[in-house]
């Protein structure tokens, strides 16, 4: 029986040997007076809002989840806050008073999925390198009419060959409710930093 156990324990100890372990990841984002587009391309250990941002010199954060916009405006009490959590594969817009950085560590996944509701979505890409607007949406590609991207001041129509970066958010309009599977592949396509 002591020897039967030995062996299972060794067996057990080689199968979790070979599973993948997700390393913890980090990126900063800049960011700059006024609006900001972002996302958190790595699973947050903890993405209360209150958490990520309050400790910022953020004045307001919307999300857009679903067809409803969701907020957070610092002066108010914490409990009027519609936006509670930063979630993987969603993107935010920050307003904030200063120039600062924004720091998110977490474990980078091999795959996620997230829900789209026909008309507008605010997605960010989670994963850390760039990719193109094509392979990053090739899952939904069927469905997607445009993905835009921010530019400081304005927001403008991307092409399939542009590149989206980690951390980033991108505004992707879909004719139909469909979800964005992304698993760990590269492509030809990818690029890498």
């Amino acid at each position: 029986m002591k020897v039967r156990n030995i062996v299972l324990g060794v067996i057990l100890s080689l199968i979790l040997l070979s599973l993948p372990v997700a390393a913890q990841q980090l990126i900063t984002v800049q960011l700059h007076v006024g609006e900001n587009v972002l996302s958190a391309p790595v699973v947050l250990r903890d993405g209360n809002v209150l958490s990520v941002l309050k400790p910022l010199p953020i004045s307001d954060a919307y999300g857009y989840k679903h067809g409803k916009w969701r907020s957070y405006h610092a002066a108010a009490p914490d409990f009027l806050h519609s936006l509670k959590m930063l979630e993987l594969g969603r993107g935010y817009i920050v307003v904030v008073d200063e120039p600062c950085e924004i720091t998110f560590r977490g474990l980078a996944p091999s795959f996620w999925a997230v829900s789209l509701t026909e008309g507008p979505n605010l997605v960010g890409w989670a994963r850390m390198y760039p990719t193109t607007v094509r392979d990053a949406f090739d899952s939904v590609w069927d469905a997607t009419g445009k993905v835009m991207r921010f530019d400081g001041t304005d927001w403008i129509d991307m092409l399939e060959d542009d590149i989206i970066n980690p951390g980033e958010a991108y505004w992707i309009y879909v004719a139909w409710d469909c979800e964005w599977v992304v698993e760990t592949k590269r492509t030809s396509s990818s690029i890498r930093p």
